[in-house]
């Protein structure tokens, strides 16, 4: 199954912020979970506002 490259969506607006970037060494290094570095950004309360793990996405692609 082939998928279709993700159409550019126009930008409705910027806003400047602090936060606190964190990349972390994730996965136990097996096949169902290889060792791949996973990229957090943090308010500064310290709650989590998101979080980049490429393989985990490319991985719910493929089962959804």
């Amino acid at each position: 199954m082939r998928r279709e490259p993700a159409k550019p969506c126009p930008v409705r607006s910027i806003e400047k912020m602090e936060v606190v970037k964190t990349e972390s060494l994730c996965g136990r290094g097996i096949g169902e979970d290889p060792m791949r570095i996973v990229t957090q950004y943090w308010d500064m309360d310290g709650k989590e506002i998101a979080r980049i793990d490429a393989w985990q996405e490319r991985k719910e692609g493929e089962d959804g």
